[in-house]
């Protein structure tokens, strides 16, 4: 497999250079990382995961209120990076790419969700007594199951798409299994509550973009220099 096999299909080509496709690839996952450094994980076990939850809220109320709103925004930038790597796939299996970017669009929006919900969760601690406070996030910490519900669809559309790109080979087999293992995973540990994991998963997500960001460039480059080379 030759470099110059990772360049973007050429609709999307058409409208965005080579080094604009590699930064809309990573910007993404590297707002997501950031957003999981920052925002206080959720915690669904029970009273106490609540408390907890709770109280991350009040001894960081900037901080969560950042890392919420990061998360929505990462949320948000995961839509182009979906949409650069359905493009790379739709030059060889178009309905597949479809497939796959409706799934992983429907994970991002669970994203952008839980984003909304620690936003609202900030607002609430500081201005709601702290036993309704508890009570309120106790419930807001089970009762999610459309935003489950999008994010199961989101992992399988990352699992799918690390399966596509390892099969056929669109990209090396190692970033497939970063691209599909760390998508799949970011979408079940979007809600917490173990930090290691939640940040774990989006820095694979993050390492994978990379890889195919940078055989983008490379790809790319040699393209430009071939000619050169051969006059």
């Amino acid at each position: 497999m030759t470099a110059s096999n990772l360049t973007a299909p050429a609709p999307l080509s058409t409208l965005t250079t080579p080094t604009a496709r590699a930064a809309l690839l990573v910007l993404g996952p590297v707002v997501t990382v950031a957003a999981r450094l920052l925002s206080v994980p959720w915690n669904d076990a029970g009273t106490s995961g609540a408390t907890e939850v709770v109280q991350g809220f009040s001894d960081h109320p900037a901080r969560a209120d950042l890392g919420g709103t990061l998360v929505m925004v990462g949320g948000v930038l995961l839509v182009l990076t979906i949409w650069v790597l359905a493009a790379h796939v739709a030059d060889s299996k178009a309905r597949t790419a479809f497939v796959c970017g409706v799934l992983m669009l429907c994970g991002a929006s669970s994203i952008i969700a839980r984003g909304a919900m620690s936003l609202s969760t900030g607002q609430l601690v500081r201005h709601a007594p702290h036993d309704a406070a508890v009570t309120v996030v106790a419930h807001l910490t089970v009762d999610t199951l459309a935003i489950d519900a999008l994010g199961l669809l989101g992992a399988l559309g990352w699992l799918v798409l690390g399966v596509t790109l390892y099969r056929r080979r669109l990209v090396p087999r190692t970033t497939a299994v970063l691209l599909g293992l760390g998508g799949f995973t970011s979408m079940f540990t979007a809600g917490g509550p173990i930090r290691v994991l939640v940040v774990g998963s989006a820095l694979v997500l993050l390492a994978g973009t990379v890889r195919v960001a940078t055989d983008m460039l490379r790809g790319d480059h040699q393209r430009r220099v071939s000619p050169r080379v051969g006059a």
